[in-house]
């Protein structure tokens, strides 16, 4: 039953993509690619996620400090390279 409900939480591309993918669908010729829950959310994680570097670098940013003996400049630059990941 919880299959049924992920589309109402999407909106846009990811919400028809994954409706068509649905047992029963009509968009989709009905060919039920994602059968379970689990494999909906496995196919919206590898189509739609965000990189895993992007939840780091803000684990990270969120998480700055200034360290020892660390000027502010310093630490700017230091927030401003996180964007490179």
């Amino acid at each position: 039953m919880g299959l049924y409900l992920v589309p109402s939480f999407l909106a846009g591309d990811a919400e028809t993509r994954l409706t068509r993918n649905l047992p029963g669908s009509d968009d989709g010729g009905g060919r039920g690619a994602l059968g379970t829950f689990p494999a909906a959310v496995n196919w919206l994680l590898s189509n739609y996620a965000v990189p895993y570097a992007v939840g780091l670098a803000q684990e990270q940013f969120i998480w700055a400090t200034l360290a020892n003996k660390e000027g502010v400049y310093a630490f700017a630059a230091r927030l401003r390279s996180l964007s490179k990941l």
